[in-house]
């Protein structure tokens, strides 16, 4: 019983992903789901600049992802901006992202795929800030 009460606790807490994926945007996804048998592989959320509020995701982007098996795989934001998957890959990952006519390029391979953990206010381990793909026009 007590596990019983203790899972209930979890799952509100941290909530269930098919119940609403649009929770916590700009949070570390994995603090709740990466850390189990069948959690979520790669989560984040994208913005559309490094400083955006955590009200401004970008719905509908793309996100690419390449893992050292060659195997590819394309993720789409929601409408908050999150995006995730079980599926199981093989690190490190190269990762790409596009939103608005504009494809950007994470520079290195990413070795966890707990994006917001590093790409968060303020940003961690030599982040920008927040995982974002800027507007075309704000290129110009």
């Amino acid at each position: 019983m007590r596990a019983l009460v203790m899972v209930s606790l979890l799952a509100a807490a941290c909530g269930i992903p098919d119940a609403n994926p649009q929770m916590q945007p700009g949070q570390d996804c994995f603090q709740c789901h990466g850390k189990t048998a069948g959690s979520w592989s790669v989560a984040g959320t994208l913005f559309g600049a490094a400083d955006s509020a955590t009200d401004a995701g970008v719905g509908g982007a793309k996100i690419y992802l390449t893992d050292s098996d060659g195997r590819q795989f394309t993720l789409t934001s929601n409408d908050s901006g999150n995006f995730y998957t079980a599926e199981q890959l093989k690190f490190p990952l190269r990762v790409q992202a596009e939103a608005n006519g504009v494809r950007m390029a994470m520079s290195e391979p990413v070795t966890v795929g707990s994006c917001n953990s590093c790409h968060q206010q303020p940003p961690q381990n030599d982040a920008r800030g927040r995982l974002f793909v800027p507007s075309a026009t704000t290129l110009h």
